[in-house]
């Protein structure tokens, strides 16, 4: 049984990959709460890792900064954190780090949704990509888009998404700001955590978008939600808003084709998120 370090394990996506994977790993945790080994990714020194670790699989970060003391801890935890880890890793002869990018790191200076954190990200991967390479290290990037699940948790960093379907449960309409549909790319958990897995039993070094297939206009997203929920909800668009701007990205490998792994798109997520619910999930 491989032996893997989770770090931020009480974060929405790295508890569910904890559940995703169970008995598969000899697992190790590593953040600032509820975990095996304690340690703060802004505050603290390098960790010590123990010993005989084939995988780090890297969570933590930052994902808002909104004054100028947020903007300093973003950086320092997003992109000096990695270091640090990598480091640690180096010391204990980590044979792989995992790092959990996002696909905010390839957008443009010119995009809308560019910030802090597609910065800090984009950051975080060069710097740990160069020192990984002087010190013969495996670093494996992963760049997933928007995530979501059939756990509620997932509403915390999607709450468009999780407001769509909450519409269509109380068959409500389900509405967009302005005149344009745009364009959003959902990515379903377990297709991330199937790459993961699929990472680590490879050792790989890739650089991989853990994207959907397809980028969905808003109003192509809403009338799938609609249906797997058999909703009566209708679409409408608030025109006297703002337009909203586009946010869609394309895989350059398939690598869920590459590396034979099944791939779920949105409309068979959406099915499965709404079966959850109706067997008691709460959404």
């Amino acid at each position: 049984m491989k032996k893997i370090i989770i770090t931020a394990p009480t974060s929405a996506v790295a508890s569910n990959f904890i559940k995703f994977v169970a008995g598969e790993y000899d697992i190790i945790t590593l953040g600032r709460r509820d975990s095996h080994i304690t340690f703060d990714f802004l505050k603290d020194e390098v960790p010590i890792l123990p010993q005989n670790i084939n995988a780090i699989i890297h969570f933590a970060g930052m994902m808002h900064a909104n004054s100028d003391r947020e903007i300093l801890d973003m950086i320092s935890t997003n992109v000096n954190g990695l270091i640090k880890l990598c480091i640690a890793a180096k010391r204990s002869s980590v044979q792989q780090i995992i790092y959990i990018s996002s696909i905010s790191a390839v957008l443009s200076e010119n995009s809308k949704y560019f910030g802090y954190y597609s910065l800090t990200k984009k950051q975080a991967e060069e710097a740990a990509r160069l020192y990984c390479k002087k010190n013969q290290m495996r670093l494996c990037i992963l760049r997933p888009s928007q995530i979501f699940g059939d756990d509620e948790v997932y509403s915390k960093t999607q709450p468009l998404l999780y407001a769509m379907m909450r519409n269509a449960i109380k068959n409500k309409p389900i509405t967009f700001y302005g005149t344009k549909d745009v364009l959003r790319n959902y990515i379903y958990a377990d297709n991330l955590f199937l790459v993961i897995k699929k990472a680590i039993d490879l050792c790989s070094d890739d650089e991989i978008e853990v994207i959907d297939r397809k980028n969905y206009k808003l109003s192509e997203a809403a009338e799938i939600i609609i249906r797997a929920f058999h909703s009566k909800s209708e679409v409408q668009f608030l025109q006297d808003k703002a337009d909203m701007a586009d946010n869609s990205f394309f895989m350059r490998d398939d690598f869920f084709e590459k590396w034979n792994i099944p791939f779920i798109g949105f409309q068979d997520a959406m099915v499965r998120v709404s079966n959850k619910y109706l067997y008691g999930t709460k959404l």
